[in-house]
């Protein structure tokens, strides 16, 4: 039951009519290709309009903790919060500030139950860090500074 797009992600976003239950945004292959035009609100925005009542985007982010090198995430999940009523971020790595790792920002139109029956489903949803971390300007279609915050990222 799962559609996949090949084509530049913007591209589809704006010329799509559908809805979906999920989008999966893991166009960021490495800290150093990011493309900047999926980070925007504009095209957080085209997301959320490409979801339906229930849907939720899930992003994948390399990034560290450390708030002195971890701008890109932080003005991402400033983003998502400017399009979103709820935004969760989750670490998958360890705890270690110094380490680079990936993070999973969700956003979805509804609240999300941060519970499961299910042990290995628990245990991810227990790494929520979406408090943990101070906002900076949100990415615009016009100011973007996306390959200056991930190279503060050393």
């Amino acid at each position: 039951r799962l559609d996949f797009f090949y084509e530049d992600g913007r591209t589809f976003l704006n010329r799509n009519n559908k809805k979906y239950d999920i989008i999966y945004a893991d166009a960021f292959n490495s800290r150093f290709s990011v493309p900047f035009q999926l980070t925007t609100i504009e095209a957080v925005s085209l997301m959320n309009i490409s979801l339906n009542d229930n849907g939720a985007v899930i992003a994948n982010i390399i990034s560290k903790f450390n708030n002195e090198n971890n701008h890109f995430l932080r003005a991402e999940i400033a983003t998502y919060k400017e399009v979103f009523e709820n935004v969760y971020v989750f670490h998958v790595g360890s705890e270690d500030v110094n380490e680079i790792q990936n993070f999973i920002i969700v956003g979805s139109k509804k609240s999300i139950d941060l519970s499961s029956d299910d042990v290995e489903i628990n245990n991810f949803l227990k790494k929520n860090v979406s408090e943990k971390f101070d906002m900076l300007p949100i990415f615009t279609d016009d100011k973007a500074p996306v390959e200056f915050y991930m190279n503060k990222m050393h």
